[in-house]
Order: structure tokens, then sequence, then C-alpha cells
């Protein structure tokens, strides 16, 4: 059996590493257009000055969309505000918020043991 973490994500905790993983993301970006590549750097410098710890509405309102705050459910889409995120050995993460990991659970749960 392959490892599986899981672990939670909220807004709070993803605009705390936003800056981090936009210069990762962008460290070596060479833009799509004219003024592309100045941009992304202008938005870095922008995460940086919101702190350690920013408003996640902040973060959304620099890069232009909450896709970096985001913590959309895979299986209801809903923008949950925190998900748990199951990493496996190789695979995709999978986000899942409460009311899905209940839904699935019960569901388990009224099929009996699978052998």
């Amino acid at each position: 059996m392959e490892k599986v973490n899981v672990s939670v994500a909220t807004r709070t905790a993803l605009a705390a590493t936003a800056a981090q993983r936009w210069h990762a993301t962008y460290c070596d970006y060479k833009g799509y257009g004219p003024g592309d590549a100045e941009r992304k750097v202008e938005i870095g410098r922008q995460l940086d000055e919101l702190g350690p710890a920013p408003d996640p509405a902040d973060v959304d309102r620099i890069i232009g969309n909450d896709s970096w705050t985001g913590t959309m459910c895979e299986i209801c889409h809903r923008n949950a505000g925190w998900v748990a995120v199951c990493r496996g050995d190789g695979g995709p993460d999978i986000e899942v918020c409460d009311r899905c990991i209940v839904m699935l659970y019960g569901v388990l749960k009224s099929s009996g043991p699978v052998e």
C-alpha cells in the first residue's frame, strides 16, 4: 500500500504561503507578452509587502482571483473555506470538504465491509 498523507488547507494558511509559492512559480518566468514578466514581479513584490500573515482577501485582490487561496472541494465544487488534502505517492492531490467526507463515510459505512 502506498503512503498517503492528509493535511488541512485553509484560506488563511494558503494566503500565508502565497508569496513564497508565487516566487517559486514565477522565479524564471519570461512572460507571454510585453510587460507580462514585469507584472508577475510586481505582484510578487506586493505579496511580499503583505507580511507573514496576510488577509486572504488582500492576496486575492493583488493576484486578481482566488486561485492561490481557494479551498475548492473536488467533489461538490464548493469553496468550503477549508479542505482535507490527501496526497498519495505519485498521484495528484485530492481536496475534499467536510460535507463530502461525511457523505463518503456514510456511503462506505452503509455498504458494509469490502472484501
